[in-house]
């Protein structure tokens, strides 16, 4: 059983998780060289949404940290696993493996099967995936992490996980709290008047 440690942010809806998570991987490449993340998301909306964000902030990344995010999209069923794979192994900057846990949740997915090149003898996919070692960034855990998802990303032979929402089931080694009443104070949200 591979085991790694799971770190909780606790964040308000609605101010900025997502920009946080994408600023993190960067300071995690500056403090610690680290430069291979994998983003586990819920659904193919919040999916959408990441991929987007990733595109319209990488411009304001290269300014603040000369460098941007090689984001590589993995769906089982809409590129080549491994076109995806080698996308995500072999770029030496900042590459971010983007899945949901439908991609690697049962047995038939392509993510555990030999693909037509071989990949070069290196292994199957997903233990292409977990050479390098990566850091998890765990959207939504208290939805993204049900069922098998939680034993099933061991497959990816993790550093650490770094789980982001507002509203964890579970806090484990908590990092970080932007509670409601913060959120409101500092004005990071709508206000609504009555």
């Amino acid at each position: 059983t591979i085991r790694y440690p799971h770190f909780c942010i606790d964040m308000e809806t609605g101010t900025g998780k997502t920009y946080v998570y994408l600023r993190s991987i960067f300071q995690l490449r500056q403090q610690y060289g680290l430069h291979k993340f994998i983003i586990v998301v819920p659904s193919i909306a919040i999916f959408e949404g990441v991929k987007s964000s990733v595109e319209e902030l990488n411009p304001e990344f290269l300014k603040l940290y000369g460098e941007t995010i090689n984001l590589v999209d993995y769906r089982d069923s809409k590129n080549s696993v491994e076109d995806s794979v080698v996308a995500f192994t072999e770029n030496p900057g900042i590459s971010v493996l983007l899945i949901t846990p439908a991609s690697f949740n049962r047995a038939s997915n392509r993510i555990f099967k030999s693909t037509e090149g071989g990949m070069d003898g290196t292994g199957l996919p997903y233990q292409r995936c977990g050479y390098t070692r990566p850091i998890l960034i765990i959207d939504e855990p208290q939805t993204t992490l049900g069922g098998k998802t939680l034993s099933g990303l061991r497959i990816f032979n993790p550093l650490a996980a770094f789980r982001f929402s507002a509203t964890h089931r579970q806090t484990p080694n908590l990092l970080f709290r932007l509670t409601p009443y913060d959120a409101f104070e500092q004005n990071l949200v709508k206000q609504v008047e009555v």
